[in-house]
């Protein structure tokens, strides 16, 4: 045991380790059981050679609705973590900060296991997940590298709706329940567009801006493709490719 941390336990100090071990009556439990050379409490804490708790462990039940354990782990990777655990064995509450990274969490199950809410620091900012007690329904509200984003999945897991802000500015992105549709609005680095994708996850149609002007194109099932838009050279053009890419 180093000897710049000693313990204090919360409980009856069944025997002596050193002169490092502390006893406080304050509950009935149990603090150790010689047989096993086990210790049982309560309480524990360490703390360093300056009297400064680094490491706390207890527990409690509270009118037999669940048991709160508490894990506090200070100037280490965690500050402290709080954890709660309901009857059911399913649901659950957690408070867990830093004090390296990014910041806290607090995280919550709901009693079916598979809800789930979540209020998160990260590196960008804050974010706000909830999932439903479908298992896959989803919101989500949250700061990332370039700006706010909302996105939403829907009770297939698979249909999806998102406004963001990315590099250029705004987007608006909407998945169909087929995982494959989709449309979309919004800024790149030349100006704005709107693309839709059809159910097949190939064929679609653009309507945009790009280096030369302006562009209209349309894909088919396959490869096919038709372009309306303005050249380099300023001038009107169209531009077709059959299904092997084959220029027309």
């Amino acid at each position: 045991m180093n000897t710049k941390h000693y313990l204090v336990m919360s409980g009856i100090v069944g025997g002596v380790i050193g002169s490092l071990l502390t006893a406080l009556l304050v509950s009935p439990v149990t603090a150790q059981r010689d047989e096993f050379g086990e210790i049982e409490c309560t309480k524990l804490t360490v703390v360093d050679a300056d009297g400064v708790s680094r490491i706390i462990l207890s527990t409690n039940i509270f009118a037999g609705v669940g048991t709160n354990y508490r894990v506090g782990i200070h100037g280490d990777e965690y500050a402290g973590i709080v954890s709660t655990h309901g009857k059911d064995g399913k649901s659950k509450a957690e408070l867990v900060t830093f004090s390296r990274g990014d910041g806290g969490n607090v995280y919550a199950v709901g009693k079916d296991g598979k809800s789930k809410a979540e209020l998160r620091i990260d590196r960008n900012g804050g974010r706000v997940v909830t999932t439903g007690n479908d298992g896959k329904s989803a919101a989500q509200l949250g700061i990332d590298e370039d700006g706010g984003q909302v996105v939403t999945t829907g009770t297939d897991g698979k249909s999806k709706a998102e406004l963001r802000i990315d590099r250029n500015g705004g987007r608006v992105v909407t998945t169909g329940n087929d995982g494959k549709s989709a449309a979309q609005l919004g800024i790149d680095e030349d100006g704005g567009q709107v693309v839709t994708t059809g159910t097949d996850g190939k064929s679609h149609a653009g309507l945009g801006i790009d280096k030369h002007g302006g562009f209209v194109q349309l894909n088919g099932k396959g490869q096919g493709a038709v372009a309306i838009g303005i050249n380099e050279y300023g001038n009107g053009a169209v531009s077709t490719s059959d299904k092997n890419g084959y220029r027309q």
